[in-house]
């Protein structure tokens, strides 16, 4: 996955909301191009903790994602955004519009209207403020699951 929005990425254009709408895209295009690895790696009960920078790691994705936020704040790295509702709302967005194109097909332009939603995600997200969540949710979100599915 994170080598599809690396390359979604080196396509796009350099400023910061072209770069974040391909990180987006290149979760979509990830989804599609491999539905039943995309459909593993969010089954964690079947597969377990996924070793760092294996195919099934999520940690090079959500950096990626944070980093394209960060940009997108105009602030220098992603460390000093901290955790935000921004970041599960992107992730959210593309994650369920991607189901949505593999569960429901969105049509012959499937991709192309897809880049529309992201796009507007984005360009929403660069005018409205911050909100900082008081806990960061996602710092082990993946050991949280893997509990979970282990019924722990």
């Amino acid at each position: 996955m994170d080598r599809t929005m690396m390359e979604a990425q080196g396509a796009a254009p350099p400023d910061a909301e072209s770069q974040l709408v391909a990180v987006g895209m290149g979760y979509i295009v990830f989804a599609r191009r491999d539905p039943s690895l995309f459909r593993l790696m969010m089954a964690p009960e079947y597969i377990g903790p996924p070793q760092p920078g294996s195919p099934l790691d999520l940690a090079g994705p959500y950096a990626r994602l944070l980093s394209g936020l960060a940009r997108l704040r105009g602030l220098p790295s992603p460390e000093v955004c901290g955790p935000d509702v921004d970041a599960h709302l992107c992730w959210a967005t593309v994650h369920g519009v991607a189901l949505l194109e593999l569960d429901f097909p969105l049509g012959a332009d499937g991709l192309a209207y897809a880049r529309v939603l992201v796009g507007r995600l984005v360009r929403a997200l660069a005018i409205m403020p911050r909100v900082a969540m008081a806990e960061p949710a996602h710092k082990d979100l993946g050991a949280q699951r893997h509990r979970r599915a282990a019924g722990k």
